[in-house]
């Protein structure tokens, strides 16, 4: 029989190889430091909603317990080193680790590359978030008193210090509402992290010359611009003509405000859905878009193709991207009115009531917003212009028409009219009131000597009122 120190040894290999064969099997190793990285271990970038375990800190070791999360992150579970392990292999005893320091513990202990701001590579903030957002994760240095008090509860005392440098781990960048999972190292242990806004850690984090002071997996894909979805990306009410010539493009234009130093974004396509203001239905396509166009200092600038069918028109605008899945934006809604070559706008001014009997005092403002000139064709060629239209030795005529449903039509007043395309006329006239009383509605029709009598004058002119009554009735009119 053996001996009892033969036994012992005996006892101390069979423990060893089992302890051998128990690390063989395990998929997760728990490491220690050695000498000089030889060869690096390549590790992809994570995939998937794999998220580590909390590492509860130990004092001044947040970069180091973050660091040990981010490398759990990054190998799916399958490396792992502790706080202090990777605390070791940095060579750092004095406290105020850095992300270099971070660079160092993971060459020694896991012998994987991670690059940080001056030690082999850097990202702005917008480039941090896409890949938060491709199921990366990192670790952010910056002032804990930057973060609320919900955020910073952990420890209140230390974030009401002026000097409170901390690092936290974060993962999974939700860009429709503006938020990053964040698993603070103050936590106690169990903590299973929470969602935090995305501009609350963007006040957190140091930022040096467009650096985010962050060490972070590498990016699945190398993208050149972010999608617009993101909350850092801005855009205003859409700005558009209101009125449009059937056959001319629309201009419309979508102010674009960027934060955070985020890029400008792709080239998109503006589109916009046509729909009668009136609710009836249109024979043209109800949707149309633009070229893709990409976004200049002020946002985007497109031209739009309009319906054939003159009318008012409400109009929804969307921003879609040129490439990608990314959905359309909506942008906002504006009205605008199609016309024909043709079109005039009317403004009437005048009081509600008036005297039967007595002359009506307006102020009248026509406006030629078609591109036919209404002016004589004596008046065209001395202004040189080509006319619209065969010649005509008369201008177009306004004629202010009372009506009534209850009595015949009354004319109040005919006056030329002879405009080019694009200008207005002002004028005060006194015109004869109706010869009965009750409410009458004014109205206007213009009439060219060629194209005859406009059309689609109701959309023209807002509706005019006026209530006459008899002589004696009202005093003071």
């Amino acid at each position: 029989m053996p001996n009892r120190r033969g036994r012992a040894a005996s006892s101390v290999r069979l423990a060893l190889a089992a302890a051998i064969a128990l690390i063989a099997l395990s998929p997760a190793l728990s490491l220690t430091p050695v000498a000089e990285a030889r060869s690096w271990r390549y590790l992809p970038p994570p995939t998937g909603n794999y998220s580590p375990k909390h590492v509860w800190q130990t004092k001044d070791n947040c970069i180091w317990a973050a660091g040990s999360m981010l490398l759990d992150k990054w190998s799916h579970g399958r490396v792992r080193a502790s706080q202090y392990t990777l605390r070791k292999a940095s060579g750092d005893k004095d406290g105020g680790s850095t992300l270099r320091d971070l660079s160092r513990a993971f060459a020694k202990a896991a012998r994987v590359k991670l690059k940080t701001p001056g030690y082999g590579g850097s990202m702005e903030w917008w480039e941090l978030l896409d890949r938060l957002e491709s199921g990366g994760g990192a670790v952010v240095v910056g002032e804990y008193n930057r973060m609320p008090p919900y955020f910073s509860r952990w420890s209140p005392g230390y974030a009401a210090r002026r000097s409170s440098g901390h690092a936290v781990f974060v993962e999974r960048y939700d860009r429709r509402n503006g938020r990053v999972w964040i698993d603070d190292p103050l936590a106690p242990g169990g903590w299973p992290g929470e969602w935090i806004p995305v501009d609350d850690l963007r006040r957190f984090a140091d930022v040096e010359r467009g650096s985010v002071q962050a060490a972070a997996t590498p990016p699945r894909r190398h993208p050149t611009t972010a999608p617009l979805v993101d909350q850092a990306y801005r855009l205003g009410a859409p700005e558009a003509a209101g009125i449009v010539i059937v056959g001319q493009p629309l201009a419309v234009s979508v102010p674009l405000h960027i934060t955070g130093g985020f890029p400008r974004p792709a080239a998109h396509r503006l589109a916009a859905t046509w729909r009668l203001a009136d609710g009836s239905r249109t024979e043209d396509p109800p949707t149309t878009r633009s070229k893709p166009v990409r976004p200049s200092g002020s946002g985007f600038r497109a031209s739009l193709p309009v319906p054939q069918e003159p009318g008012r028109y409400i109009v929804d605008l969307r921003l879609a991207p040129e490439r990608g899945r990314s959905p359309a934006r909506p942008v906002g809604t504006v009205e605008i009115r199609v016309v024909g070559p043709f079109a005039a706008t009317i403004a009437v001014m005048t009081q509600a009531d008036r005297v039967v009997g007595r002359p009506v005092p307006l102020t009248v403002v026509v406006d030629n917003v078609g591109s036919v000139d209404w002016r004589p064709s004596p008046e065209r060629e001395r202004a040189q212009a080509a006319p619209a239209a065969p010649g005509a030795d008369s201008p177009a005529m306004l004629t202010l028409v009372w009506r009534s449903g209850l009595r015949p039509d009354h004319e109040a007043m005919s006056v030329p009219v002879g405009l080019a395309p694009g200008a207005r006329m002002e004028v005060d006239l006194l015109v004869s009131a109706p010869p009965m009383g009750g409410i009458w509605r004014l109205e206007a029709v213009i009439g060219h000597p060629i194209l005859g009598p406009m059309t689609n004058m109701s959309d023209a002119m807002d509706p005019v009122l006026v209530t006459f009554a008899e002589p004696g009735a009202i005093s003071d009119i």
